[in-house]
């Protein structure tokens, strides 16, 4: 995402630098594309433990100093204080943008394969091919190192 942001035009750089965008987990979670589809119930419980929190579009990472685009199409659905169609289109570009090939690592998954990532400075996306046999189990531990806050709980009301 370090790469996604650089290979932006200055104006580009300039009007993204300031703005925030919301993440939200129901947002992912309400994806069609998305194998399994919650209840109602566990919709509501979702929400309340995960609320929506707004992040700055482009975080500059504490350790590096470098600047990266802070977006990812399956958990940000809008930009703070923009309308919904300035913040679609503008966001629609950025999703396309972040994926483009040359800022891509794409990883073939093995028996005993150690990944981990910073997501402060990339996104991840499980593309589900690793799957041979849908009925063999996958082991998977997932780690999640404490660091600096970077975003705030999302007040719709507020922007």
């Amino acid at each position: 995402m370090y790469m996604a942001y650089d290979m932006l035009s200055d104006t580009m750089k300039g009007m993204l630098d300031d703005l925030e965008c919301v993440h939200e987990l129901l947002h992912f979670i309400s994806r069609p594309t998305l194998h399994w589809k919650p209840s109602a119930k566990n919709l509501a419980s979702i929400a309340e433990r995960y609320p929506p929190v707004v992040h700055p579009l482009v975080l500059t990472h504490p350790e590096t100093g470098k600047k990266a685009l802070y977006v990812s199409e399956g958990q940000v659905n809008r930009i703070v204080g923009l309308t919904d169609d300035e913040g679609r289109w503008l966001l629609q570009f950025l999703f396309k943008h972040a994926v483009t090939l040359e800022f891509t690592y794409r990883h073939t998954y093995s028996v005993d394969d150690l990944v981990f990532w910073d997501n402060r400075a990339c996104q991840h996306i499980a593309l589900a091919d690793y799957v041979q046999d849908p009925n063999t189990p996958r082991l998977m531990h997932r780690l999640t190192v404490l660091g600096e806050e970077s975003g705030r709980f999302y007040d719709e009301n507020a922007s």
